[in-house]
């Protein structure tokens, strides 16, 4: 089944934490490294069922840790406060730091910088637009783009992943108030166990009902 998408106020989402099939991914990698290796073509589809279930046990839901206590978000924190001189924040200062020590600035698979031109770069035309735009017209979501991942805890709460956690850090920094994505990605079995089901896949009906009544708390 596709996931289903909640809209919540932003401001209301205060912990995030990794998605519990993450685990898994973990598994794999060490699997592939022994003598009689899986193929990775194998590991890669058990990997993609792993993701599949929607539903999960264990205690990945009691490891949240604080948004705001999130390098990604104080980040963007100092930035805020100091734009349009970006120069100014210590997350440019640092960045600039590694660069000139001859390590370049990796800030995820799709940006970095190897100078000081580069690096300008950044700020100018991708974390400066991300607040600004936030600023002054809300979350809008661009037809196309992905949405930000997010999970319920085993009391029925919200958990922010990674996916996406630029965008709600921004949407909290500038004080939006328009209402932010959420893609349900995972859930709790006892949450789930809750609302009288008991299958690690749900109907999606079922489902979407039991997470509009989570997203009504956060509205």
């Amino acid at each position: 089944m596709a996931y289903p998408i909640i809209w919540v106020k932003p401001q209301r989402i205060t912990h995030h934490a990794m998605q519990p099939y993450k685990r898994y991914r973990g598994l794999l990698d060490a699997a592939e490294r022994l003598p009689l290796a899986l193929p990775a073509r194998l590991l890669g589809r058990l990997y993609r069922l792993a993701k599949r279930r929607l539903v999960y046990s264990g205690d990945w839901d009691l490891q949240g840790e604080l948004i705001r206590e999130m390098p990604t978000y104080r980040n963007l924190e100092g930035l805020y406060r100091v734009m349009p001189d970006y120069r100014d924040c210590e997350w440019y200062r640092m960045a600039l730091q590694q660069i000139e020590g001859g390590t370049p600035y990796h800030h995820n698979i799709h940006l970095q910088a190897n100078s000081t031109a580069e690096l300008d770069g950044l700020f100018e035309h991708h974390f400066m637009p991300l607040l600004s735009s936030m600023a002054g017209q809300g979350y809008r979501h661009r037809e196309g783009a992905d949405f930000p991942d997010g999970m319920v805890t085993r009391h029925g709460e919200l958990l922010k992943t990674e996916r996406g956690r630029h965008r709600l850090a921004a949407a909290q920094i500038v004080g939006v108030d328009t209402l932010y994505p959420l893609r349900i990605v995972a859930v709790h079995r006892d949450w789930w166990r809750g609302q009288g089901k008991g299958v690690a896949v749900p109907p999606r009906r079922n489902f979407e009902a039991a997470l509009n009544e989570v997203a009504a708390r956060y509205q």
